[in-house]
């Protein structure tokens, strides 16, 4: 399900994505149809495709997407402009009250802080090394003891999205499986 607007209203969530992604539709009669890519049967058959974007919201304690112009995607992007980071940003999303032209508006629905880097806990070494000249056990336990859950949470999220990782990970079971450890 998709969040939707009727006119004249106002709606607050949660973003619960660092980012947007491109989301191709083709309008076909009085609905968006989503583009398949490769082989689309609207593209073959010259339907216009229009690029919106989609990211993952909270609203009311409910998980849904938020698809959206190019209007709002640069709405979007001056305030990531402004410094903050658009996940867990709680932002107010108005709909103009004219069912013709219709218009967008954004706006922060609670203060906002600028994103700063994560901040070191006392007698913590930052990690710059590169993952094939790995770090100690020890200190790998020790920088991982610091952890909160929320960062716990947030640093296996990025790690997950991060397909050099993906790889790294799958090459060692595979190299566990070869030598029969898993």
């Amino acid at each position: 399900m998709s969040l939707t607007f009727n006119p004249g209203e106002v709606k607050t969530f949660q973003i619960q994505a660092e980012s947007y992604k491109a989301y191709p539709r083709h309008w076909v009669g009085r609905e968006y149809k989503p583009c398949s890519g490769a082989g689309c049967a609207l593209c073959a058959a010259g339907v216009t495709i229009r690029n919106d974007f989609m990211m993952p919201i909270v609203i009311g304690g409910v998980s849904d997407v938020f698809i959206f112009s190019l209007g709002i995607a640069q709405q979007f992007d001056a305030l990531t402009q402004q410094g903050l980071m658009l996940l867990g940003l709680l932002v107010k999303v108005s709909r103009s009250p004219e069912r013709t032209n219709t218009r967008y508006q954004v706006a922060l629905a609670a203060p906002a802080q600028p994103a700063l880097p994560p901040a070191s806990a006392p007698g913590a070494v930052p990690v710059v090394q590169p993952i094939d000249q790995p770090l100690p056990v020890t200190e790998v336990i020790g920088e991982i003891s610091r952890l909160r859950a929320s960062d716990w949470a947030k640093l296996m999220g990025r790690l997950l999205t991060r397909r050099d990782f993906m790889d790294i990970i799958a090459s060692e079971f595979q190299a566990m499986k070869d030598e029969r450890l898993w």
